[in-house]
């Protein structure tokens, strides 16, 4: 079993919801287009996408 952390968190925002909370099982790695991003904890991948403007977005 494992504890989630918000010092575990990826984002920008730096905190999780489920901060304290114990799960059962925890993911490998992250496949992005059969692309692996994230493996055992360390980025494997560079970022493949564009920044997106919220006006066009809208346009969508």
């Amino acid at each position: 079993r494992e504890t989630i952390t918000n010092a575990q968190a990826g984002s920008k925002a730096g905190w999780t919801p489920y901060d304290g909370r114990e799960v059962t099982g925890w993911p490998v790695g992250t496949v992005v287009r059969g692309r692996r991003v994230m493996w055992e904890g360390e980025i494997v991948t560079p970022g493949q996408g564009r920044a997106v403007e919220f006006s066009e977005a809208l346009a969508e």
